[in-house]
């Protein structure tokens, strides 16, 4: 075999072990992720949390963007149902981002949503009607119907929630 012969197989076994290693990478933080959804569903927040970490740092080390604005997400979730509502606001700004990155409107609405979600916890109604609406107009003409009714739900909510506020 001639230097220039073993040097292109040398490349091509090293290229082929990469490939592996890093499909073997996106397995494993796929695995993961789905691992920490079991968790969040299950209430079980701690250990979601360290599933959904360790997934989104092998999604960044990947450049998975889909990834990444996925355990983002679910991260922020987790922290809005702990009332821990600045980290929800840091984790779904950054999903949000890379889902305009992508250009997957009905990701960018639920997180948009999710995000009106955290200002009416807080009492902030006119942050979170404004976030509700900015999500039903990234739905508009879209086929994401179940999406669209719940927003809507979430307005319909709110506005009874705002409606007793004002109450005496």
């Amino acid at each position: 075999m001639k230097f220039g012969a073993l040097a292109s197989f040398i490349c091509f076994i090293v290229l082929t072990i990469g490939t592996s290693v890093l499909a073997e990478d996106e397995d494993t933080a796929a695995r993961l992720y789905q691992e920490g959804n079991i968790y969040l569903h299950a209430g079980n927040y701690e250990e979601a949390l360290k599933n959904l970490r360790v997934s989104l740092r092998i999604f960044e080390r990947l450049g998975h963007k889909p990834g990444m604005a996925g355990n983002l997400n679910n991260i922020g979730y987790i922290h809005r149902m702990q009332k821990k509502y600045t980290e929800a606001l840091s984790y779904y700004n950054k999903s949000v981002a890379i889902a305009r990155e992508l250009g997957d409107r009905a990701f960018i609405a639920s997180t948009v949503s999710n995000i009106g979600k955290i200002y009416e916890a807080q009492g902030n109604f006119t942050q979170a009607l404004s976030h509700y609406e900015q999500a039903l107009k990234i739905l508009k003409d879209s086929n994401e119907k179940d999406l669209e009714a719940r927003v809507l739900n979430n307005i319909r909510l709110l506005k009874e929630h705002f409606d007793k506020a004002k109450r005496p």
